[in-house]
């Protein structure tokens, strides 16, 4: 999200709890990094963005408090995407502040890809280091323990009998 924010020229201030993922962003090019545990945060960002809030929140940690967190980091009349789900109801998400700031709540399970697969192509958004490893489906315990501590890792299936994919309906 980090890179493709940036190629769209966005400065990006990347939020989490977790230190690693906050060093993470910053070596995928995020502008600074904050702790989402720090009880101040929506002061941190209103302090970095004017006394605004951010222009747009992307919400992508599969938490249920996720969103409610991201409407308190948003400027009024700003936009929240959430990208992930979590599976269980937002955690004491505010309808009411999203009314009256007038906010934009947006979803995107997986949305359009043209703009991103572009600036793939083009060289704008590089991959090169996010892939940690390319596993066997055999080592999947293997593939389990890198993705606790990187951005990506792949597992590679076997290809099916007959050397084609299926398609399902």
């Amino acid at each position: 999200m980090i890179r493709i924010a940036q190629s769209f020229g966005a400065n990006v201030i990347a939020v989490s709890r977790s230190e690693a993922k906050r060093q993470l962003a910053l070596r995928f090019g995020a502008r600074e990094v904050l702790d989402a545990s720090d009880p101040g945060l929506a002061d941190e960002v209103r302090d970095r963005t004017n006394g605004l809030g951010a222009d747009v929140v992307v919400e992508c940690t599969g938490s249920p408090e996720g969103p409610a967190k991201a409407v308190t980091l948003v400027r009024s009349e700003g936009t929240v995407a959430l990208k992930s789900t979590c599976g269980a109801p937002a955690a004491g998400f505010d309808a009411t502040e999203v009314v009256v700031r007038e906010i934009t709540v947006t979803g995107s399970r997986c949305g359009r890809f043209e703009k991103a697969i572009d600036r793939l192509v083009a060289g704008r958004i590089p991959v090169d280091d996010y892939v940690a490893g390319v596993y066997p489906l055999e080592d999947i315990e293997g593939a389990l323990e890198a993705a606790r501590r990187a951005a990506k890792v792949l597992i590679e299936f076997p290809e099916p009998e007959g050397g084609e994919c299926g398609h399902h309906p």
